[in-house]
């Protein structure tokens, strides 16, 4: 099945400028956990799916990170390793990787999440002024609209590779083409601070 499967699908790359190999390293380590989530995506379902469908989705990738913290609040859905809600994708980064990309710790980001949920993005905006930490916050929500559009993909990662000291290419398998996502990997790029793309080939 895997193999009929792969057999049909068009193989396709987004190359990106490296300018920063720390935000490099950090990029690669959320997108094993990444990768291992749309390995799960069935074509005949992608269509259809939302949010809510990651629940069924099991990422064991993300173990090594759930070493270094624990949060009492998703005890239960660490113990499972489903990833139903945006939240948990940030157990995808290390404490460290927060500080980095300046936004709040665990806990405060799943905070601002929870008291999110519901609004407009017009009434997030608004919500996000009140906090002092307004900057931090404004890096949650972006993290939040960029797993949006995750949600929708028609194909499969496969691989991340740097092949010059500056440059680095994301390749993928599209079930069909025309497919549906490539702006889910233009906002993966974006929000990890690689906003000059070299060349897509599909």
């Amino acid at each position: 099945m895997a193999q009929d499967r792969q057999a049909i699908r068009p193989n396709c790359f987004i190359e990106f400028r490296i300018h920063d190999p720390e935000r490099y390293t950090l990029l690669e380590r959320f997108f094993k956990p990444l990768r291992d989530y749309t390995r799960t995506i069935e074509p005949r379902t992608a269509k259809g799916d939302d949010m809510a469908t990651m629940e069924h989705r099991a990422v064991s990738a993300f173990a090594e990170t759930q070493e270094s913290f624990r949060i009492t609040a998703l005890e239960d859905t660490q113990t499972h390793r489903k990833f139903s809600k945006p939240e948990e994708w940030l157990l995808a980064l290390r404490p460290q990787d927060l500080d980095f990309l300046r936004m709040p710790s665990h806990r405060e980001s799943i905070e601002a999440i929870r008291s999110w949920q519901g609004m407009t993005r017009r009434e997030r905006r608004k919500a996000i002024k009140a906090h002092e930490n307004r900057k931090q916050l404004r890096g949650v929500a972006d993290f939040l609209d960029m797993l949006k559009y995750w949600q929708d993909v028609e194909f499969e990662l496969s691989e991340l590779k740097q092949t010059d000291p500056d440059k680095a290419r994301i390749s993928y398998s599209a079930f069909d083409y025309p497919y549906k996502g490539k702006a889910a990997l233009e906002e993966l790029l974006m929000f990890f601070g690689f906003l000059s793309i070299l060349k897509e080939s599909c």
